[in-house]
């Protein structure tokens, strides 16, 4: 599998089981999520299937993660609000249990991949 794109969230460790938490049962390695103000509810996508969360879960993480994400992006990501679209996608490693925030079109590219490569799943 190429590298996972975008910028690693430094110091922040994904809870163990928090994408069963937040609604995702599938087994694939990556998971994006973010905010989508259609709808004002939190995504996740695995490449394959896109499906509404549940949002306390994903929020909880924002803002956990705040000072770990402006220590590494400062201003420039957006993951999404009730009144703006996401640009960037929070990129989560389950198996490593680590973040990245890559853009939309980086994400989407990425998620579909791990699909064609399948011993990594």
């Amino acid at each position: 599998m190429e590298q996972i794109p975008g910028t690693l969230v430094e110091n922040a460790v994904l809870p163990r089981n928090w994408e069963r938490a937040v609604g995702y049962t599938d087994t694939s390695r990556f998971l994006a999520v973010w905010w989508e103000p259609c709808g004002d509810e939190v995504m996740y996508s695995d490449g394959q299937a896109t499906a509404t969360g549940n949002w306390p879960f994903f929020l909880h993480l924002r803002e956990t993660w705040a000072a770990p994400l402006h220590l590494a992006l400062g201003e420039t990501w957006r993951l999404g609000s009730a009144e703006e679209p996401a640009t960037h996608r929070l990129l989560l490693d389950l198996q490593e249990r680590r973040g990245y925030v890559a853009t939309v079109a980086e994400a989407e590219t990425f998620l579909a991949a791990q699909w064609s490569v399948s011993s990594d799943n």
